[in-house]
């Protein structure tokens, strides 16, 4: 009798471990997609990739039928909220679409380690990365929670890429997705290139023919801790973008509500480091961009370094690759930067908007943050753009643009001089917040 009892008590956990198993996803043969209800689902993604990747096979996905589905036209759509714990591996598995379908996949205190090895870069996120030379399509999808990222056992040099989506997101769209995630790195020894966004670490187009684009509401509400730091690349959208083809244009806002806090390396070597309120570092082909807005304070303490910084409300640096021009349109900053410490590099460049920029047409640039400066500040300090690449073709500030601070010049141009911003004749208001 008591052995009956133990395995009725027993019943309800045998069922949830056999619930849990998955061998094959369920395929939805009417819409043509893989459905995803569970953690266990999404893990299995891994391991499947895992499997066939030791064994050098094609990649491809079993579904419930027993049929087999290649990677580059694998679709997946969410079914139900997911919530994940625990370690999380990144996923792998190089999926054609993402469909979030208004659900959400919280990260309930997972982590993430860096561990000790001979491997030299690391993709972080709900995926490693996503694109390539097959486009790749994410929309519909909020992720929420927050995720640590530990690197504490790393005794040499790396690079990671990291945000809540992807460390990297290489060719194709990412429409109508919100992430409200908080993403901490530790790292004590300040041995990390870092490249670091709420949403996604790096954006790039694959190559000359293909494009990223950004589409409808893409919102970042997470906080990005980072402690400590001596060579990165930080936005609260994104970290960084660059190469190729990115289109952020017409029906598309880019918005980041969370605060970025980042404490630099005292011994950190002199080098170039972008921090933006949505981008940290913008450097593409030609292009428009338009409508990015950020109302998260950024936060550095610089131990007072001897590292270059490129800070911007909105961007940290916005230049074009060669010759080409950026057009960007509607970028407004309402959060603080706050530097804590001296900045004893002369080249730092903080602007309330653009930390450095270059090669751009600017219209309809406003801002209402404050820049605060505890320590020794640096010439180039301004209410809107910080300092101007000489390399990179003359740049216009249209009167459409406007600090509405005004406790610095609006922008320091050292060699193209102007006394005026020029006219702009497109009949933008000034005031558009």
């Amino acid at each position: 009798m008591k052995r009956m009892v133990y395995l009725v008590a027993c019943l309800p956990f045998w069922l949830t471990s056999c619930e849990e198993k998955v061998t094959a996803l369920h395929f939805n043969e009417a819409e043509q997609v893989f459905e995803i209800g569970k953690e266990s689902e999404l893990r299995f993604l891994n391991e499947t990739f895992e499997i066939k990747d030791k064994n050098m096979e094609a990649q491809t996905l079993l579904t419930d039928a027993g049929k087999e589905i290649p990677a580059d036209e694998v679709r997946i759509k969410l079914v139900k909220d997911i919530e994940i714990s625990g370690e999380w591996t990144p996923i792998k598995f190089p999926v054609r679409e993402f469909d979030g379908n208004g659900h959400t996949i919280t990260f309930d205190g997972i982590r993430v380690v860096i561990e000790e090895s001979s491997k030299g870069v690391f993709d972080v996120g709900l995926f490693e990365e996503m694109g390539g030379e097959k486009e790749a399509v994410v929309k519909d999808l909020t992720l929420a929670g927050d995720m640590t990222i530990d690197a504490q056992k790393r005794e040499d040099g790396y690079s990671l890429l990291a945000g809540s989506l992807a460390g990297e997101f290489k060719n194709g769209c990412i429409e109508n997705c919100t992430s409200k995630v908080d993403i901490s790195f530790a790292d004590n020894k300040g041995i990390c290139t870092l490249c670091l966004g709420g949403l996604v670490g790096d954006l790039d187009s694959y190559g000359s023919e293909v494009e990223v684009a950004l589409r409808g509401k893409i919102i970042n509400e997470g906080n990005l801790t980072v402690n400590l730091c001596s060579d990165a690349y930080i936005g609260g959208v994104i970290g960084r973008a660059t190469y190729g083809k990115i289109f952020i244009k017409e029906n598309v806002c880019v918005e980041n509500k969370g605060d970025l806090t980042v404490q630099w390396k005292a011994d950190a070597q002199p080098d170039h480091s972008y921090i933006g309120g949505v981008v940290g570092l913008f450097k593409t082909n030609e292009t428009d961009i338009e409508h990015l807005h950020n109302w998260g304070n950024i936060r550095l303490d610089t131990q007072n370094t001897s590292a270059t910084f490129n800070i911007g409300g909105v961007c940290g640096g916005l230049t074009p690759h060669n010759y080409e021009h950026i057009y960007p349109l509607d970028l407004y900053n309402a959060g603080n930067i706050e530097i804590k410490h001296d900045l004893l590099d002369e080249f730092s460049a903080i602007g309330g908007v653009i930390g450095s920029f270059g090669g751009s047409s600017f219209h309809q640039v406003v801002n209402e943050g404050k820049i605060i400066v505890s320590g020794k500040g640096c010439k180039y300090i301004s209410g809107l753009l910080g300092w101007e690449s000489p390399i990179h073709g003359n740049c216009y500030l249209h009167s459409c643009c406007v600090d509405k601070v005004g406790a610095y010049p609006v922008w320091n141009i050292s060699h193209h001089s102007v006394t005026k911003q020029d006219p702009c004749k497109e009949n933008h208001p000034t005031n558009q917040k």
